[in-house]
This record gives structure tokens, C-alpha cells and sequence, in this order.
């Protein structure tokens, strides 16, 4: 019944009644306010008045009883009539319309249900009309209707009378409480429209030809028993890897990998019928075992007159692995710390971001992607030209710019660039990171440099470095006078244009040999000045980054005490032994002088430390947080100057210092300079191993530097290693010892071995591990004084050995 009918019904008594109500109440009213004043005029006495009053009471309600039952006689004579009108339209359709209560009984049908079942329903039960085996079909249908959900399905209804395929809805009627009274029952018969499509599957020829050609599996499943498959297309036994033999005939579950049960096999029956055509995914089994995912499209169908199942099933890997694709492309794009855009080729236009990108701009996915990359350009950049965007859209492009935040800040970047076609627009991928820190890193970097250089300008060698193309890129006050020249003549000039012909010379053979070679070398040699004067240079040559950094000596006075004493030697050796004073005096007057510049350079240093620790103290509640740091950092670079300063000191002493070669124990050395330098804490972390060392003639105090650089090195670069391991051993051939030091630290990329024993070659940041990048030089200064070498071997991350060897014919 039609829920629009049902109140239009209900409401027509309600509205009749107001009617008799209404006109009641005005009736009463005039009864009582004319009566009264007729019975008083016609009255001449009280008991005439009574009598009067009695017999105008029985009037009123005599008179208002025959107007009440008027009106209830007229608007129940309406009801009926409509009710009569409506049971007339709902016995003419042809489908089957009742009510059912909550007992199971119907409470009204129409006529229909007359001829489906021969007989009237209404106060039967659904048992007694529609027989045990349709009750058994439509009773978990009923059972939920009565719960209070609204039910649809499809069901072929064997019933006394005949068969017949059905089409039910089944409404719930419920109460203001919540209660479920009954429910409203519409079937309607479509058994001929199912024959009609089971005539049309049937004998269609095209429908058999697009079930082969399908390119999904097709399979026609029979709803019952074990769910046999009927029939398969050519596509279903290349997807599963069966024959049509194979498949045909066996049960459905030959396909699935975790057999269904029967009570799992009706609810999926009673899903389709409820959704008609259902559809999930899930994975199939193929005859060699392999398993792989699917999108299934499953319907009811009948055939033949029976219902049958049609399954669709499309192989979904290649969108799955798609997908999976995707999902890491979008876990990478949003962990990513750099920043990530997809931009419109033709236009700028940002088509996404990912998050790196709306918190280092600062605005919202809309916002940002309402922008054109040019907007978060700042504005003294230029843009790309039409050459660079025609390369980034190729071949990609690298390039550092300024952008700009939401709130006016920029900050630089480094932007990597290319094109790509997604969804048929041409995209630029672009990922942007953001240098600041890289930046700042430059700039300290360059203040290093610059403090270096300030050093090197104050030591009493010359230091040069010179490029690839053979400029002087840095020399200090000491080289310009050794060449007899400004600086200003040969920064940004070539050796050969400088000096004609040095290229012919010994000196630049050696060079070009450690330029190319990248090893370095230590020569003495004469250098002919185009005025022909002589002068004799000792040179330590070193590779490093820009090409190689010369540590010069002139030793011309030295070459000419010398020459001046082999003369004297042959006429008087009082002569040699005054010459040799002199010789010895000047070297004393040097390392004078050397310890001179050693304090003149300390003694500001130590003032900068000083003043930086008095204002922290002093002035601590006016500093901030930015202030405090600061100050750290001027300490710590004023203290590790002054180290700095040690090395390259006690590098330079080196080449002067005398050798007093005594008996060594190695061992023993070796193990002394380990308990010296190891702390408490890294006792228990680091595995120290030492095997037998043979002993050696050497200078103690040189030989002891030695191990502490090396030792040192080692603790240094294993700090990170939550357990380490330092061994010391040796190995001996015929003509010399070897000794080593091994590590299992941080190791160092073999393609750089030749920097390692360079001034101020470091292979990791100083932010990493700390050092000044002069110990490795030193130890082999040292080694190379004794006639030995030294050399190393390492891995990144896996350890590092060094090696030195001394002569074996001063050993004992």
C-alpha cells in the first residue's frame, strides 16, 4: 500500500471528526444562550421554569445525538467508500500486495493472491499459503523484514499450485517505539522475463561469440551442490592455465586458493541477489600453483530455464604492481625531505606537491596549487631561457636560485628538473632542496680557508698552490721574495709565463709528476732566476683539491755554507768547525724565531679565547641562546687555531730537527702511547690487540710521535662504532720492517690515498671528526727522516690500516 494512500485515509476521520466537534460546540452554545432566555420569558413561575429547564436538556440531547450520529453516519459512509475505491485499485494489479504481522499472518491481500493460490489468504499463515518448500526459500527474506530491514530479492518459488521466479520487496512496518508490527509485501511474477532471457542466452549466437572473445575469463557457474563450472571461455583457461576439459565440470573452488563453505557460498548467493550484479577482488590459484590477484563481476543469470552463475574475472597484476608503484612513488614523494612539484610545461602552472613543499613555503595544498612556479620565484632572479626550459624538458637541467615563502622570507635552492608526459599533459618533475645549511657550510668554509691562509701568510716557509692549468692560485709573502717578485705578479698567471723555460727544468718534471700522479714528493733544487742568479730551494710538493700546494725552503744560504765549508775543508778544518757554529747558530736563531712567531700568533688567540669566556660570564643574562652559541664557536675555532698552529710548527721543525737514534722497543712503545691516550670510556668499547714488534734503531721521541698520531687516529675514527677493534702488528721483509695500525672505523674511499699525508688533507668534515689535517704529514716526515714510507689501505665504514716501515738494517 502506498504510504501517500495510507495517511490520505487516516486523515479523513481525524478531519470529520473536528467537523462534528466545531459544529457541536456552536450548537451547545446557542442551545444554552437562546433557551435560557425563552424559557425565562414563557415561564410565570419557578416550578415552571424547572419543568421548562427539564425538558430543554432531554431537547439538547435528544436533538444533538441525532446530529452526531448524522455526521458520524456520513463520514464513515466516505471512509468506506474509499477504502472500497482503493482495495479495487490494488485487486486489479497483477502483482501480489498483502500485509503481514508479526505472528506470521496476513492481515490483508488482494485479489491476486486468490489466483496465484486458489484460495483467500488473508488470516492464514505464510506456511499454509505458499506450501513448506517456497516458506523455506523466502523465510530468511521474512525473518529479516521482521528485524526491520526493507528486503529485495530474486527466488524461483516452487509452490502448490506451480513454479514460478519471483521478484519480492518486503517494507517493515514499525511501530513509534521502534517495535516491528508486520510488514507490506509487494512480488511480482517475472518467470517470463526470465525465460526470455534464458531463450536469449540460449540461442543467441552473438552472445556466444562475445563470451569467447572476451579477453576476461568468462565462467558459468551452476549456485549449488559444490558449484560445478558449466562452461568457460578460451580466455578463463589461458588465465588459469587449464584446459576447457580440465575446468569444465569441476568445482569452482579448482580456482580458489582457500575453498569456500557452503553457509560462506549462500551469503554470497544472497548478496548478488540483493546488489544484482556483485563485484570485489580477490585471488585465483592456476594449475602450476601460482597465485594472482583479480577483479571478479559476478550476476545471476538464468539458462535454460535454470539460474546459473556468470563470473568475470580480469587479471589485475600489472594494475596491482601499478599501483604498489604508485603507492611507494606517493610514500617516497611524502617522507621525502626534499620538495617535490609536478608543474605545467606550457604555462608554470603547479600541478602537486608534496608535503616537503607546503611546509617549507608555507601554504596550503589549494593555495600552492593555485601558484605558478613563478610566483615562488624571488623577485631579483631571472627566469629560465628558452634554451634551459627546452633542456630541462629533454635531457634535464641543474641550476641554484632564490625562493620565496609565503611570508616574504627566500631562501636558497638547488633545483633539478625535467619533463615528463602524465595524463597527456607535458610536466616538468621538479625536486627542489633547499641549501641554507649547504650555504652556510660555504661560507665557513671560506672563512677556514681565508683563516688558513692567514696562517700560511705568517710562516716562515713559502707556501704556493698552484692549479691544473699551472696558475698561482695562493702564494704567501715568503714565495713572492723567494722569486723575487710581488704576489700581485704571479696570482692568476702561469709558472711558464712567469719563468721562461721552467718547464725544461728538473724541478717541474717533479711537479708535473706529482700533478698527474697525484703522490707527493720531496726534492732540493737549483733554481736559475732569469738574471742568472742561483738559488737552492728545498720544496715539499703535495697534491690537494685545486692541484698542488708547495711547501718551499731557501736553503741558498745553507748550499753556500756548504760549498764555502768544502772549500775551507780543503785549507783548514778549524775553518769547517767555525763555519759549522755559524751554520748551527743561524739554526738555533730560526727556531728561535720560530717559537717567536709561534707565541706573537698564540698570544691573540688566547686573548680572543679569553674575552670570549669573560663576556659569557660576565654578560650571560644579556646573551641569548643565538649569542651563547656564537661565543662557543669563536672559543672553539680560537682554540683549535692555536692546535693548527702546533702542527704546522712542529711540521716545520721536522726538516731541522736532529736524529739521536737509540734501541726502541716497539711493543712496549706502542702499548705506553695506547693506555695514554684511551679514556675511560672507550676501554670497554674498543678491543685494543697488539702482536710482537720487532725492536728498531731509531730517534725515541720521533718514533713515539709516530704512534700517538696513529693511535690517536685510530681511537678517533672508531668513536662512532658502538664496539671497535684497533690492532698493531708487523710484518718484516729483507731489506726493511713494516709496522701497522688497523681499525675497524670509518674507513676512507681508496681513490683518495694520495691526499691522505698532504698538509690540510682531510677526507672527512670536520663536523664529523675533529683534527687539523697535519698528523698524517708529520708521521711521514718523520718516516722519510729515517729513510722509511709510509702507506694506507681502507673501506668506507669498514676500517682503515696504516702502514710505516724503517730500514731493517737498524734494527736489532
Amino acid at each position: 500500500m502506498d504510504k501517500h494512500q495510507s495517511s490520505r485515509v487516516s486523515k479523513n476521520p481525524n478531519w470529520g471528526g473536528l467537523q462534528i466537534a466545531i459544529l457541536y460546540l456552536l450548537l451547545g452554545g446557542l442551545w444554552i444562550l437562546l433557551s435560557d432566555q425563552i424559557a425565562a420569558t414563557i415561564a410565570s413561575s419557578r416550578e415552571m421554569l424547572k419543568t421548562i429547564s427539564l425538558y430543554k436538556g432531554w431537547g439538547y440531547v435528544l436533538v444533538t445525538a441525532l446530529l452526531l450520529y448524522w455526521l458520524i453516519q456520513r463520514n464513515t459512509a466516505a471512509l468506506r467508500a474509499s477504502e472500497r475505491q482503493m482495495q479495487q485499485v490494488i485487486d486489479a494489479l497483477p502483482a501480489l500486495i498483502s500485509y503481514v504481522d508479526a505472528e506470521g499472518r496476513y492481515q490483508f491481500t488482494n485479489k491476486t493472491y486468490e489466483q496465484w493460490f486458489g484460495d483467500a489468504a488473508q488470516g492464514k499463515t505464510l506456511q499454509e499459503v505458499t506450501g513448506e518448500e517456497a516458506y523455506r526459500t523466502i523465510s530468511k527474506y521474512v525473518d529479516r523484514a521482521l528485524q526491520g530491514e526493507t528486503v529485495s530479492h530474486e527466488s524461483v518459488l516452487s509452490y502448490p499450485l506451480g513454479e514460478r521466479f519471483i521478484n519480492a520487496t518486503y517494507v517493515p512496518d514499525q511501530a513509534a517505539d521502534g517495535r516491528v508490527k508486520g510488514f507490506f509485501a509487494l512480488v511480482q511474477d517475472i518467470s517470463e522475463r526470465k525465460q526470455a532471457e534464458a531463450a536469449l542466452l540460449e540461442s543467441s549466437l552473438q552472445f556466444r561469440t562475445l563470451f569467447e572473445a572476451s579477453p576476461d575469463a568468462n565462467l558459468l557457474i551452476e549456485p549449488r551442490g559444490n558449484w560445478p563450472i558449466l562452461d568457460c571461455n578460451t580466455a578463463a583457461c589461458q588465465m588459469n592455465g587449464y584446459t576447457h576439459e580440465e575446468l569444465v565440470g569441476q568445482s569452482i573452488d579448482i580456482l580458489n586458493p582457500n575453498p569456500w563453505r557452503s553457509p560462506k557460498r549462500d551469503e554470497y548467493l544472497a548478496n548478488i541477489r540483493q546488489t544484482g550484479v556483485l563485484r570485489y577482488e580477490t585471488v585465483h590459484r592456476r594449475k602450476d600453483g601460482t597465485e594472482f590477484p583479480i577483479e571478479v563481476s559476478t550476476s545471476l543469470i538464468s539458462l535454460a530455464g535454470r539460474e546459473v552463475l556468470l563470473g568475470i574475472d580480469r587479471d589485475i597484476t600489472e594494475r596491482k604492481r601499478a599501483e604498489e608503484n604508485l603507492r611507494r612513488f606517493e610514500l617516497l614523494s611524502e617522507h621525502s625531505r626534499d620538495i617535490i612539484l609536478f608543474v605545467e610545461r606550457a604555462d608554470g602552472r603547479i600541478l602537486e606537491a608534496n608535503t616537503a613543499a607546503l611546509q617549507a613555503y608555507g601554504y596550503s595544498r589549494a593555495q600552492l596549487l593555485g601558484l605558478t612556479i613563478h610566483d615562488l620565484r624571488a623577485g631579483d632572479t631571472h627566469l629560465l631561457t628558452p634554451d634551459q626550459m627546452t633542456q630541462a624538458d629533454t635531457s634535464g637541467i641543474l641550476f641554484e636560485t632564490i625562493h620565496l615563502r609565503k611570508d616574504g622570507t627566500t631562501f636558497p635552492v638547488e633545483v633539478s628538473s625535467r619533463g615528463a608526459t602524465i595524463g597527456g599533459v607535458r610536466t616538468l618533475i621538479s625536486i627542489i632542496r633547499d641549501i641554507t645549511e649547504r650555504k652556510k657550510a660555504e661560507a665557513a668554509t671560506l672563512e677556514s680557508e681565508l683563516r688558513y691562509h692567514r696562517v700560511l701568510d705568517t710562516m716562515m716557509e713559502g707556501c704556493q698552490i698552484i692549479d691544473f692549468d699551472w696558475r698561482y692560485v695562493y702564494v704567501n709573502q715568503v714565495v713572492a721574495e723567494q722569486g723575487r717578485r710581488k704576489p700581485e705578479e704571479l696570482l692568476g698567471h702561469a709558472m711558464m709565463e712567469i719563468y721562461p723555460g721552467i718547464e725544461n727544468t728538473e724541478m717541474f718534471a717533479s711537479l708535473r709528476q706529482c700533478m698527474e700522479e697525484r703522490l707527493s714528493r720531496r726534492m732540493e733544487t737549483l733554481f736559475v732566476f732569469p738574471d742568472s742568479d742561483i738559488g737552492w730551494f728545498e720544496l715539499s710538493i703535495h697534491p690537494v683539491a685545486e692541484g698542488i700546494f708547495i711547501l718551499s725552503t731557501d736553503i741558498t744560504e745553507r748550499k753556500h755554507a756548504e760549498q764555502e765549508i768544502r772549500l775551507l775543508n780543503e785549507k783548514l778544518e778549524q775553518r769547517v768547525i767555525e763555519r759549522t757554529a755559524q751554520l748551527e747558530s743561524a739554526n738555533k736563531e730560526l727556531e728561535a724565531f720560530s717559537y717567536s712567531v709561534s707565541h706573537d700568533l698564540r698570544a691573540p688567540l688566547r686573548a680572543i679565547d679569553g674575552y670570549t669566556r669573560i663576556l659569557v660570564e660576565d654578560y650571560e643574562a644579556d646573551l641569548d641562546a643565538e649569542g651563547k652559541r656564537i661565543c662557543g664557536i669563536i672559543s672553539a675555532e680560537a682554540r683549535r687555531m692555536g692546535q693548527l698552529i702546533d702542527d704546522l710548527l712542529a711540521f716545520s721543525r721536522l726538516g731541522r730537527k736532529e736524529i739521536y737514534s737509540s734501541k726502541i722497543d716497539m711493543k712496549a712503545l706502542a702499548s705506553s702511547v695506547f693506555n695514554e691516550l684511551i679514556k675511560g670510556e672507550d676501554r670497554e668499547r674498543i678491543d685494543f690487540q697488539i702482536t710482537k714488534l720487532p725492536g728498531v734503531k731509531a730517534d725515541p721521541a720521533l718514533i713515539r710521535q709516530v704512534w700517538v698520531n696513529l693511535l690517536s687516529n685510530a681511537i678517533k675514527f672508531t668513536s662512532r662504532k658502538e664496539r671497535a677493534r684497533i690492532r698493531v702488528g708487523s710484518k718484516q721483509s729483507r731489506n726493511e720492517y713494516v709496522y701497522y695500525v688497523q681499525d675497524t672505523g670509518a674507513g676512507f674511499d681508496m681513490e683518495y690515498v694520495d691526499k691522505l699525508f698532504g698538509v690540510f688533507q682531510r677526507l672527512h668534515g670536520e663536523s664529523e671528526f675533529e683534527g687539523t689535517g697535519v698528523g698524517l704529514a708529520i708521521v711521514q716526515r718523520i718516516i722519510r727522516r729515517h729513510g722509511g714510507r709510509v702507506w694506507a689501505e681502507g673501506e668506507p665504514e669498514q676500517g682503515a690500516t696504516f702502514y710505516f716501515a724503517l730500514p731493517s738494517g737498524e734494527s736489532t
